[in-house]
């Protein structure tokens, strides 16, 4: 019980209005999960629609750990006329031409009834691109995982000819954690030599599922993952990888011939 409030403490740190609380938000498009979100971020998520029709059905289910979805509804704006449309917590929306084409914002929002006075909070769940690019990258993080902890996958698809790498002995010291040096270039065949998983991290990534949000605050283990993305351009997207002891692995990547590419792993 210690370690689960620990983990919904550290995914309700960024909350800045309710930040004793934790929010879920699972989008799905018709049936299907699409991406599931805590609200730990600092500016709305992205999810691109160019691979949905006019007439699919998207779906927000917004879950608390004190019930406030109770008394919430959702809301979607139109970000280049403005228009916003509100819903109740439980309606669907049916994709049209112009949600998949130009962006929209959509959003929750909290009525708190408490002494006798009303307050509303917010929370800009995602935000929708046409740019495919942002789902590109979840995808190839996931296909980057099953390779890095897979012994007979290819992970040279992921890597760029060299890569900046801080690591300077796989080994690890008595606390557990890799040995760190300058930050130099390394081969891509010499990738695997320098990064060799623990057993910890093995197990965390056993499950892991970018698309996620929730599950890489892993229940099972010490471990919790972070992804961040260039919400501006979508030039790059990072992965860390990290548990409460401070050893950590941070993945960057960047677009290159229409693929993330890794470009340095810092420890």
């Amino acid at each position: 019980m210690k370690k689960l409030l620990i983990i919904f403490s550290l995914i309700a740190l960024s909350n800045s209005c309710f930040a004793d609380f934790v929010d879920v938000a699972t989008i799905e498009i018709n049936g299907n999960l699409v991406r599931k979100l805590t609200r730990n971020n600092s500016s709305p998520y992205l999810i691109s629609f160019s691979a949905f029709k006019p007439s699919d059905t998207l779906t927000i289910k917004v879950w608390t750990d004190y019930g406030g979805e109770y008394n919430s509804y959702i809301t979607y704006q139109n970000k280049v006329t403005d228009r916003k449309d509100p819903i109740h917590r439980f309606g669907e929306i049916i994709l049209t031409e112009k949600m998949i084409e130009n962006p929209h914002l959509f959003s929750v929002t909290f009525i708190h009834e408490r002494n006798d006075s009303t307050t509303k909070s917010t929370w800009e769940i995602f935000e929708s691109t046409d740019d495919p690019r942002i789902e590109k990258a979840y995808s190839q993080i996931n296909q980057f995982i099953e390779s890095l902890k897979s012994d007979s996958s290819n992970l040279n698809d992921f890597l760029m000819d060299s890569i900046g790498c801080n690591i300077s002995s796989p080994k690890l010291d008595k606390n557990g954690l890799r040995q760190t040096g300058d930050t130099i270039l390394v081969s891509r065949n010499d990738i695997r030599k320098l990064l060799i998983l623990t057993s910890e991290e093995r197990k965390y990534l056993s499950q892991f599922n970018s698309k996620d949000y929730v599950q890489l605050y892993n229940l099972s283990t010490r471990m919790y993952g972070q992804i961040y993305v260039d919400n501006e351009n979508l030039n790059w997207v990072s992965l860390l990888i990290a548990n409460f002891s401070d050893s950590k692995i941070l993945f960057h990547f960047v677009f290159e011939n229409n693929q993330y590419k890794l470009k340095s792993i810092t420890i």
